[in-house]
């Protein structure tokens, strides 16, 4: 691997990026190929096509739900007139919680976690403290047969 992929690939872990004048946080919604992804900005159901730089290719992988910070392209930039964006950086979790905590973060794009989420839509599944303390947030998978306790010991098995 050549110095400049390790080093996009370093960056792209480890830095802290944030948007500068001219750049918005987006998320894909989707991937028509070609290097191109649409993406929503968030305020409103504004979407516009971005462009992924070929230095991100078979290094960094986008798929639908991906946050990016987007920077808006001159016209003259771009090789189509469709494209009003280019890519240039890939947020993944640890960079997120870091514009989170600086409020840089949209309000658009703030969602519960999972769990909250699945308590929100179904208030049935929080259960009450097990034993050990700690909250059910999942409903039993119903395509599982269940164990019934008939009460027996095993005792009254004889070998």
């Amino acid at each position: 691997m050549s110095h400049t992929r390790k080093y996009l690939k370093n960056t792209a872990l480890s830095d802290l990026p944030e948007p500068k004048d001219g750049e918005e946080i987006v998320k894909a919604i989707a991937l028509p190929g070609g290097n191109i992804v649409e993406v929503d900005c968030g305020n409103g159901g504004s979407t516009y096509i971005a462009s992924i730089p070929a230095k991100f290719n078979k290094m960094i992988w986008i798929s639908k739900g991906t946050f990016m910070i987007v920077r808006k392209a001159e016209q003259n930039e771009t090789a189509s007139s469709r494209v009003v964006g280019l890519v240039t950086s890939v947020l993944f979790e640890d960079q997120i919680k870091h514009l989170k905590e600086r409020g840089l973060w949209p309000a658009a794009f703030s969602t519960p976690s999972r769990g909250e989420d699945l308590v929100e839509r179904n208030p049935a599944l929080l259960a009450e403290d097990d034993a050990d303390g700690s909250e059910e947030l999942l409903p039993d998978n119903p395509n599982r047969i269940g164990v019934q306790d008939t009460g027996s010991d095993s005792s009254d098995y004889e070998f």
